[in-house]
């Protein structure tokens, strides 16, 4: 089984690859400069309809005459001539850390006439949930040369004894893994490229982009209102876009928000159905100028 099927479908007791820490240095394991092949730093692809897919590049080895197609050692997407609606998925390594990660990394979206090549999309998927909707995405106009994003990625352990049905294992096991999922998808009449450079998986937190404190369970009894707490370390801007993605992927918007101080705020939301005994699984998402926040996942027990 390779690393894209890790990301596809993880069972919830899945031993995945650990990335480590080190003890001194500014860099976990994970990252890419695709200097060398994207296989040896634990990557994967998937290949899309006719042949829609990933691919890397080294126009420094081997030139090309397209001037639309930027320059270096990376990975692409060749949206030329394409359907609209094509998609093609570039898989990282499986993170399983008690912390939040910062990933940052270099993004393209170029063309020859000027217009979106197509849309990047990025996924952060847990432990064999659904892939959901986007955290981040970029499609509206080209860029001019390498943009930088952010992703802060909120793991923490699980709680024992679990209240969800799928995380009863051992508590040895009861960890969280994420996989980041980074989608191209094509525009038709649009020729153009998508293309990702330099990911790095940093051991601090990020700078831009906000990162979630841990989310709490929530536990109401059958047709008590239900609200979920989201706390971030970062500043906040009324351009700031949050939201409560479901395990199913499904979205609602955070209605209030609160600063707390000049480097924390917080929001809530009031969860709609608790009509009758369930337990459901929540997380918080932010959008903001340097990329997205995404936290761990939390319990609605609805007793």
């Amino acid at each position: 089984m390779d690393e894209r099927s890790y990301c596809r479908a993880l069972p919830t007791a899945f031993l995945c690859v650990v990335l480590l820490g080190f003890t001194e240095g500014q860099f976990f394991p994970g990252g890419c400069t695709f200097e060398e092949s994207y296989s040896s730093c634990g990557y994967s692809v998937s290949l899309g309809t006719n042949g829609f897919t990933w691919e890397q590049v080294n126009s420094w080895e081997k030139p090309t005459m397209d001037p639309a197609l930027p320059t270096g050692s990376f990975m692409v997407v060749n949206a030329s001539g394409r359907a609209s609606g094509q998609k093609a998925h570039l898989y990282m390594p499986t993170l399983k850390e008690n912390d939040t990660h910062c990933i940052d990394f270099l993004y393209s979206l170029s063309s020859r006439d000027g217009a979106s090549p197509g849309t990047l999309n990025v996924y952060i998927k847990v432990n064999g949930g659904a892939q959901g909707n986007p955290v981040w995405n970029a499609s509206d106009t080209v860029t001019e040369g390498w943009v930088k994003a952010e992703l802060a990625i909120s793991t923490f352990w699980r709680s024992w004894p679990p209240s969800h049905p799928a995380d009863f294992m051992s508590p040895s096991q009861s960890f969280l893994s994420a996989c980041v999922i980074f989608e191209a998808v094509s525009v038709q009449g649009h020729p153009g490229f998508i293309a990702i450079d330099d990911i790095r998986v940093l051991a601090h937190p990020c700078r831009k982009a906000p990162h979630f404190l841990r989310l709490q369970n929530v536990e109401v009894n059958v047709g008590q209102n239900a609200t979920f707490q989201c706390t971030a370390g970062g500043k906040w801007s009324q351009h700031d876009k949050l939201w409560l993605q479901q395990w199913n992927g499904k979205d609602t918007a955070l209605m209030v928000t609160r600063v707390v101080n000049h480097r924390r705020f917080s929001a809530t939301v009031s969860v709609g159905d608790t009509s009758q005994r369930s337990t459901s699984r929540y997380r918080c998402v932010i959008r903001s100028d340097g990329g997205s926040g995404v936290s761990n996942y939390a319990d609605l027990i609805v007793k």
